[in-house]
């Protein structure tokens, strides 16, 4: 398997967590969804090197979703406290980085200039 694209350290930097409240575990669960998610967005059968910020920081961010709301629940209440999720965050990430890297359908690489017709 490919190294991931963001490591459970950075997944738990980026939510200000240790390792008690984020084990490894449960980062890396995480970033193999959201690995699957981009995959999907993107059309990347492999991810390229080096990794384009829009991909580093969209599967951060993505990760750090997924391990806080791992159902993509938008909201949870239990007695008096009451937890809200930007449902839409997920799609509009995802969105972005579809737009940033998604070369599906367009000519990569160069290509010689045309003969000229006589």
């Amino acid at each position: 398997m490919a190294e991931p694209l963001v490591t459970p350290d950075e997944v738990r930097e980026w939510l200000g967590r240790d390792d008690t409240a984020v084990p490894d575990g449960r980062a890396v669960l995480a970033v193999r969804v959201v690995e699957g998610w981009l995959r999907g967005a993107t059309g990347l059968a492999e991810w390229p090197d080096p990794v384009p910020e829009a991909l580093w920081s969209a599967c951060l961010e993505l990760a750090g979703l997924a391990v806080d709301n791992p159902t993509s629940r938008s909201q949870s209440v239990t007695g008096d406290e009451s937890d809200g999720w930007f449902a839409a965050r997920r799609a509009e990430i995802l969105a972005g980085v579809t737009a940033a890297l998604r070369t599906g359908g367009t000519p990569s690489g160069s290509f010689p200039d045309p003969v000229a017709w006589p």
